[in-house]
């Protein structure tokens, strides 16, 4: 089976995925992701009927998203297929809520800091980012977003009620899905060069 996990934000994911069969958590970590994320994975395995040994290969997602959960996916993904000795792929996890769009042109957004928002781009109907994720505050998300698409409409993505059209977290079982192309190439990350996704803003600092 293979294990997917991003905790890139307040609603953490996790998914055992065989075929068509998926098992699938979602918590939300109240500050306790580190406690509380162990407890949800044993619960997982024993739902899917399995051990660790029947993971064949970990999917995480490396953000951007909050410092501390962008970096507990991708250093338990790291750790954990280190230790089991499968393969590890790292996905973004903006691309992981764009995948639930795919008809419209769509900006995925982030927390930031003050009235900021980390932000991306996506044309309708594909899967990669036209633009990397970058700080940009509240007030010019609609102005670079007409930039992005060329006056076509667009729809933003993401969890934060204030800002979104529609609210969206990141799904492990989608991590899968978008993984899958690179599974079947054996297309795998070096798990000594795999890192998350950091997004310096306008204020310093990352994300």
């Amino acid at each position: 089976m293979i294990f997917s996990i991003d905790t890139s934000g307040d609603d953490c994911s996790i998914a055992l995925v065989a075929k068509s069969v998926v098992y699938e958590k979602s918590f939300q970590h109240e500050r306790q992701l580190l406690e509380r994320l162990p407890g949800y994975v044993t619960n997982l395995l024993h739902d899917a009927g399995i051990t660790f040994a029947g993971i064949s290969c970990v999917v995480c997602g490396t953000g951007p998203g909050s410092f501390t959960g962008a970096r507990v996916a991708v250093m338990y993904g790291k750790s954990l297929a280190y230790a089991l000795d499968v393969p590890v792929i790292g996905i973004p996890s903006f691309d992981a809520i764009a995948v639930t769009t795919q008809h419209k042109n769509r900006i995925v957004v982030c927390s930031s800091r003050r009235s900021e928002v980390i932000a991306s781009a996506y044309k309708q109907g594909e899967m990669m980012a036209i633009a990397a994720p970058r700080s940009i505050a509240d007030l010019e998300i609609n102005a670079w977003a007409a930039t992005m698409f060329a006056g076509q409409p667009f729809v933003i993505l993401g969890d934060l009620e204030r800002l979104v059209t529609h609210q969206v977290a990141p799904k492990a079982r989608d991590l899968t899905q978008l993984a899958m192309p690179r599974i079947v190439a054996a297309n795998f990350d070096d798990v000594d060069v795999l890192v998350p996704t950091y997004v310096a803003t306008s204020f310093g600092g990352d994300l």
